[in-house]
């Protein structure tokens, strides 16, 4: 009798440890509603393909995670200077959102300094001149090739990991020209011999998709993401934009005027909208359509992955793009901080609202530039509190220099330009 109930008990308890490591069978999905009014949940109706899903709760308007794509890889460089401008004059009311920036090369307009962490920053420039730039007639110049504008690709699928399962990202995505993510056109006009080169079809890895909707509608997905790109330039890839918006149930703006104005009504907007929290199956194969309906004539859709996202296979966030920061030039300098110890120093002097409690450690990044066109590049970490002192590179004296200085957990940024001379800054 013993051995049986022994023999029962093993099993039982096989059996419960399986129940408890069995991977859950659904799991639920928050995603934004077609309008911002917020209906009851019986109202709304939700499927994927030809299966109904579940509407555990609607939920009003709240702030959920967002960020900013400034896609210069893909805009043609002539309008680069103007695309920065819009964007200059958007930033004071994106409260805070992260931008991050991909292509270009505007050292003059987002100077960029890579710190010691691996975390690249653009510093964006004055905006007097920025629009300076901006007004400057430029001639047209080669388009982008298709290949220097899939890094955005891979930026936000690495955006969507990182924001996995903290509610439904925005992807507000502001760009000159979003034909490259829409490939149909090519598959349409494959007997056009300019449509087939390289430069301007997509590469073999994407033949299976019909565009960038369906290419990262895994990682798109997972957590769940909303893409808003908003068009400033050529308005002959309207219809792409659409198709991006329509592919994750976002909207497009298409203006050639006032880009910045259209990403802040974007934003605006999205903060207003209720979203729903539906319970759908853990897992699945392929992309469906899932539908979202609160009335008659107010339905959403947007693709829709049950397939996790491949792992590993994109790039480092730092490796693709830069983050976009505003700066002030409050930041000081000084010397002799070097304790007897022979060579140049330079000291930072923080202003007050660098200071704070409990800091963390100040990444600084110095470039030289000497007179014979050449640069040099220095990258330190400071603890703090401590003094802030940096032994500069034995070449440096004679050279001019700035130095950025950026703490990553308050977001401050300091820059200043300075001259060396053979024992101390200037």
């Amino acid at each position: 009798m013993r051995t049986l109930t022994g023999f029962l008990l093993a099993l039982w308890a096989m059996a419960t440890a399986a129940a408890q490591t069995d991977p859950p069978s659904t799991r639920k999905v928050e995603l934004f509603l077609p309008t911002g009014a917020l209906p009851s949940a019986e109202s709304v109706q939700a499927s994927l393909g030809r299966t109904k899903l579940p509407v555990r709760s609607v939920n009003a308007a709240h702030r959920t995670p967002a960020v900013v794509i400034l896609d210069l890889a893909a805009t043609p460089v002539d309008r680069h200077a103007c695309l920065v401008l819009e964007l200059a004059k958007a930033m004071p009311a994106l409260e805070g959102i992260p931008i991050y920036q991909t292509g270009g090369t505007l050292g003059d307009l987002l100077f960029p300094a890579g710190m010691a962490t691996g975390l690249h920053l653009s510093l964006m420039g004055p905006a007097a001149r920025i629009e300076e730039q901006c007004r400057k007639p430029v001639a047209p110049r080669t388009p982008p090739l298709m290949a220097e504008a899939l890094p955005t690709l891979d930026l936000i699928r690495i955006l969507t990991a990182r924001f996995k399962d903290q509610g439904p990202l925005r992807i507000f995505w502001l760009s000159g020209d979003f034909e490259f993510y829409d490939w149909r056109k090519y598959q349409a006009r494959n007997n056009n011999p300019r449509m087939r080169t390289l430069a301007n079809a997509p590469p073999s890895q994407f033949s299976s998709f019909s565009g960038a909707g369906e290419f990262l509608a895994e990682s798109l997905s997972a957590g769940p993401a909303t893409l808003f790109p908003i068009l400033g330039g050529a308005q002959r890839s309207a219809d792409a934009g659409r198709y991006l918006a329509e592919s994750t149930g976002g909207r497009f703006r298409l203006t050639t005027k006032e880009p910045g104005e259209a990403l802040r009504q974007a934003v605006s907007e999205s903060n207003r909208l209720a979203t729903a929290t539906l319970e759908l199956p853990a897992a699945g194969t392929g992309i469906n359509t899932l539908r979202l309906q609160t009335g008659r004539d107010t339905q959403l859709e947007r693709l829709f992955s049950l397939r996790p996202p491949p792992e590993g296979m994109s790039p480092a966030l730092d490796e693709i793009a830069n983050r976009v920061v505003t700066y002030t030039d409050t930041l000081g300098l000084g010397s002799g901080c070097g304790g007897g110890r022979e060579g140049v120093f330079l000291s930072l002097i923080l202003p007050p609202e660098a200071e704070r409690p409990n800091p963390g450690p100040l990444l600084v990044y110095i470039q030289y530039f000497f007179t014979d066109k050449r640069s040099l590049r220095q990258r330190a970490i400071l603890p703090r509190p401590g003094p802030l002192c940096i032994q500069l590179n034995e070449e440096a004296p004679g050279s001019r220099f700035v130095v950025v200085a950026h703490d990553e957990q308050s977001g401050w940024t300091g820059a200043k330009n300075g001259k060396l001379n053979s024992t101390k800054a200037k």
